[in-house]
């Protein structure tokens, strides 16, 4: 159901300076954290599978 979460566009314009392996590219670097994992802990609960799509 995760696509039916909030979503995000970003838009990458500037290429990588250093492409040592010859392809043109853009770094993009995704962190993803859980919330209340402490309090969730507390009470018994696992971790939330976390599910995210890049698409070109």
């Amino acid at each position: 159901t995760f696509w039916m979460n909030p979503q995000y566009l970003i838009k990458l314009e500037e290429e990588d300076e250093d492409d040592e392996d010859g392809e043109r590219g853009c770094t993009f670097l995704v962190g993803l954290i859980q919330k209340h994992r402490r309090r969730q802990r507390k009470m018994g609960e696992d971790m939330h599978t976390i599910g995210f799509g890049i698409y070109e």
